[in-house]
Formats: structure tokens, sequence, C-alpha cells
């Protein structure tokens, strides 16, 4: 009996080292797919066999499982930072965007239409009856209004894009819900049956980890190995059952995000809190909010920030030339026009919807020179007193309560944008460094090393062979024991 015993513990062996070479099999097969965490067969000794009151004997070895080697506290560390990373990224992004409407390094930036502008109505003031300098005028104000008109255009256009992306993101969001949702009810089928998911796990571990960038989320892992899934309190994920999200218009041209099925929207701060989502819906803002802000200096709201600022530069440069325009007389000798006018005068707004006025038909018409208002009082047409005063406008406190000239407000609207930009490249830098970190302490964990997987392979490859020889030993002796023994002389 002990010989078949012997021959049970040598299969046992043969069974247990061979599940071990099929998982570094499985391992190596796997060395370049980046969700896949390495496993590893783990063996334990069989039950013991009681053969009498004082003695046992064992039995051999058992697979006791295919365990993941994974450290889960890296994966909630990464997912933490994952979130803040996304916000950071939707952010520097939109900056970077913004950026490249400003173009502010460019040769044809604001700053220097703005300069050519100002140089023009100087030039004017020297030779006021001259129609070249006029006409240079002309073209320097037709550039400064399709200068605003089209970078205020262009901030429109990336603030219906970025809603576009919302749309985009909370169906990413949804698929990835529903993902997740459909691997739980695939690894609990299959783990009630005694059956490991470990490649189940990988893929939800995928999804999760995408999910957590682009919406901050809680979850927990039950007993029976779903992943439940918190947002702002409420369960989206709840073992196989989920909550879908959507993107709709609120009385707004822009999208809001509700819960589908009860129709509630997510609040900013309390729901949503992070995540690329997040960073999304504060860089677009909300229709018209731009006349809301008071902090233009903090930039939370991206688009609506700088859409103030440009606003608010290119009404106080129109109101102030307006008045000094209004004062001054044509060479045809008319008096008390604008200069520049609004297209659409149902919209308050300047920036984009700023025009050259059509009283001023020609080049006669614009008013550069200082006089009398009753007939009988001398005028000098030709004086260009105005133009002159109109040039002195850009070291002129226009802004902020006469404060602040044109040039320097433009320049502190160029100084805001850039240190909330920089402060958002920054921290995207300083998460995506620790995402890093963490990941290559994961990797180093629960990657595939070849080096690794060879050595062990050579291992349990010697193992196995042993266990082989032990069963062609064990099966030698049962062989003599049953044809051999009681024959003699042979």
């Amino acid at each position: 009996m002990s010989s078949f015993r012997g021959l049970s513990i040598g299969i046992s062996g043969l069974y247990a080292n061979k599940r071990s070479l099929d998982t570094i099999s499985h391992n190596i097969s796997n060395a370049d797919n980046p969700l896949y965490v390495r496993q590893q067969a783990i063996h334990s000794e069989s039950r013991y066999s009681r053969i009498s009151l004082t003695y046992s004997v064992g039995t051999g070895v058992d697979v006791q499982q295919i365990r993941q080697i994974r450290d889960e506290f890296l994966d909630t560390k990464i997912r933490k930072e994952a979130s803040e990373f996304g916000f950071w990224l939707s952010r520097s992004n939109v900056f970077g965007q913004v950026e490249g409407i400003v173009r502010e390094l460019s040769e044809d930036a604001l700053q220097g239409v703005m300069d050519e502008f100002w140089n023009s109505w100087e030039e004017v003031a020297k030779d006021p009856s001259s129609l070249t300098a006029r006409g240079l005028l002309r073209e320097r104000a037709i550039e400064f209004v399709g200068s605003v008109n089209h970078m205020y255009t262009q901030l429109e256009s990336l603030q219906f894009n970025l809603d576009k992306n919302i749309q985009d993101m909370v169906g990413e969001a949804n698929q990835l819900v529903k993902g997740i949702a459909e691997l739980n009810t695939k690894i609990m089928s299959a783990e009630s049956m005694g059956s490991t998911a470990n490649d189940y796990r990988d893929t939800r571990n995928g999804y999760l980890d995408r999910l957590s960038q682009i919406i901050k989320v809680d979850y927990y892992t039950s007993n029976n190995g779903a992943v439940n899934v918190v947002l702002g309190g409420q369960h989206i994920i709840s073992d196989g059952t989920y909550r879908e999200l959507e993107a709709k218009n609120n009385g707004s041209p822009f999208v809001d995000v509700h819960w589908a099925d009860t129709g509630e929207r997510l609040s900013e701060e309390r729901d949503i809190r992070g995540g690329e989502l997040l960073g999304l819906i504060y860089a677009r803002g909300y229709h018209d909010q731009e006349k809301d802000i008071t902090d233009v200096t903090e930039y939370k709201y991206i688009i609506p920030t700088i859409k103030k600022q440009l606003d608010e530069y290119v009404k106080g440069i129109a109101e102030a030339l307006n008045t000094l325009h209004n004062q001054g007389y044509t060479l045809t000798g008319k008096t008390n026009t604008d200069f520049f006018v609004r297209q659409d005068t149902s919209k308050s707004t300047w920036a984009g919807n700023i025009k050259i006025s059509d009283a001023i038909d020609s080049l006669n018409e614009i008013a550069v020179s200082e006089g009398g208002i009753a007939s009988t009082e001398p005028r000098e047409i030709g004086d260009g007193k105005i133009a002159e005063a109109i040039g002195k406008l850009r070291y002129t406190g226009i802004f902020n309560d006469g404060k602040t000239t044109p040039d320097n407000f433009y320049r502190d609207i160029i100084t805001d944008f850039g240190i909330s930009a920089n402060e958002a490249i920054t921290m995207k830098d300083a998460h995506e460094m620790v995402i890093n970190q963490i990941d290559d302490r994961r990797s180093s964990l629960s990657g595939v090393s070849l080096d690794e997987e060879m050595t062990e392979m050579i291992k349990f490859q010697h193992a196995y062979n042993a266990n082989a020889r032990l069963i062609n030993a064990i099966d030698e002796m049962i062989e003599q024991m049953v044809n051999r023994m009681g024959i003699v002389g042979r």
C-alpha cells in the first residue's frame, strides 16, 4: 500500500509542477500586456493521512490557488493621483490651446497690433490732412477689430469644442462603468464555481484606472469579488448593476452632467470633484458666465475669464476712444461721431462684436482735430489735437478706475494667464511624476520579468522531472513485486 501511496504523491507533484509551468507560460505570453499582473501558483501540502493512532503520513502537494502578485495599496494610491493628474491635464491642455489663440509670442500678436494702432494716431496728429496717414490709421483700426473679433470667436469655438469633449468623456465613462459591471458578473460567476478569474480582474483594473482619471470615484471590493464604485455618495456600480450618466442641455447651449435615470444634475464640488471631466467643465465654464466672474486672476473658469478680460479691454479702449472722437471734427466739418460701434447692439459685449462705425464712410470722416461747437467760434480742422489725445490713451489710466493704462491692462491679462497656465503645467507634471513612481513600484512587483520567469521555469521543470523519475522508480518496484516475487532461479 505504501508503494501505491508513493505513486499518488508523485502524481500530485507532477500535476502541481505542471500547473506552475502553465502559469509561467501564461506570464511569459503576456509579458508585453500593460494591464497584465504576474500570476503565481501557490503550492501547499495535501492533507495528512492517518494510518494509526500515533502515525500520519503526507499525501503529496496541492495547488492552493493561482494568485496575482498585486499590492492593492499601490492601486488605490495611483488611482487617487490619477484623478488629480486628469484634472490638471485637462487644464494644462486648454491653457495651451488658449495660448495658441492669443499668439502673444508671434509677430501678429494683439500687443503688436495695438502698438501699430496707437502709432498711427500719432502719425495722423503730425499731418491731419494726409490721406495716406489716415488710410494707414484705418487699416490699423481694421487690423485691431479683426484681431480681437477673431480671438473672441476662436475662444467661443474652443468653448463649444470643450463642451463636445465633455459629452464624449461622459460617454466614455458610461462605457467603462458598463464594462466594470459586466466583468463583475463574470468574476462572480467564475469564482463562485471555484475557478480563478485573474484575467478578468486585470481588465477590470484597467477600466478602473481609466475611470479614476476621468472622474474621481470611491470604490471597495465585496467578498464575492465584485468592485462597487461610488460617485458622489451614490453607487454607480453595485455588483453587476450600474447607473449611467447623461450630458444634456439644461436651458443653455452647454451641457451639464446628470444621472440618466433620475435626471438629477451632478454638482462639480460635491459629486464630480476631480478628474479630466471636472477639468474640462471648469475650463469651458458656463454659458454667458463671464459677467458673473469677479476674480479674473484665479482662472478657475478658463474660457469665461479670458473672454471677460478681453471684452473689458476692447470695451475700455472703444469707449475711451469714442469719447475723444466725439469731441473732434472731421475734414468735412462733422463732429459727435463714434469711431467704434457694436455690430449687434442687442449684445452687451464688445469683443467679437466691434466694428468701425459706418458714419466714418471715408477717410475724411475721421475726426482728429479740435474745434468749437458753435459755428461762430473758430475751428482748426487740421490741428490734429484729438488724434494726439487718442494716441496718448495708451499711457492714460482708463481701466480699474483710472489706475491702469491699456498696455498695462493687457500685460496684466497675459501675466495672470501665464501664472495660471504655469500652475496647471507644474501641478500636472508633479502628479505625473508621482504616478510614474508608483507605477514603477507596481510594475516591479506585478510586472512580468522574463529573467525571473525563466529561473522559475527551470526550477519547476527539474521538479517535474524528479517527480516523473520517482513515479518510474515506484512503477519498477511495483512491477518487481507483482511480476517477479516468488519466482525462483530466474
